[in-house]
């Protein structure tokens, strides 16, 4: 019964919101580019992109859990992202921004250390760091 009770207040809260939820391009349409999520429950760390371009990732992370895809698709093109973080008893978020190339793959990297915490963006075969901080676009 409780979690039934659950189940239909999840519903409620996220028919109320409204919050949009992104909605990745077509695989089959060339012009995507794919980002991973390098081991995103690595101990002591969690790390989830849970919006995209203003767009929360995943309904479930409009309400603080985090179970985004594990592989994202986006457009060709620049995207900015928030990135939630988790490391013991530090937390928070991170804005980023990656310019995609179509038929490139990416991953999401991270490192922490005591409660100080980075998070960048590195395209697939090469390791070589792209994007970048928000604000920091050229």
């Amino acid at each position: 019964m409780t979690r039934l009770l659950l189940v239909f207040t999840l519903i409620g809260m996220m028919a109320q919101t409204g919050c949009t939820i992104y909605q990745p391009p077509s695989p089959d349409s060339g012009k995507t580019a794919k980002i991973d999520v390098e081991d995103p429950h690595r101990f002591p760390l969690r790390l989830a992109i849970v919006e995209i371009d203003g767009a929360k990732s995943s309904s479930l992370s409009a309400y603080g859990l985090w179970r985004p895809p594990p592989t994202l698709l986006v457009t060709e093109g620049r995207h900015h992202f928030v990135v939630r973080f988790s490391a013991g008893t530090a937390h928070g978020a991170i804005k980023l921004w990656l310019d995609a190339i179509a038929g490139h793959d990416y991953t999401l990297k991270s490192a922490s250390e005591g409660y100080r915490f980075t998070a960048w963006f590195v395209e697939n075969g090469t390791d070589k760091p792209v994007g970048g901080i928000a604000g920091t676009e050229k």
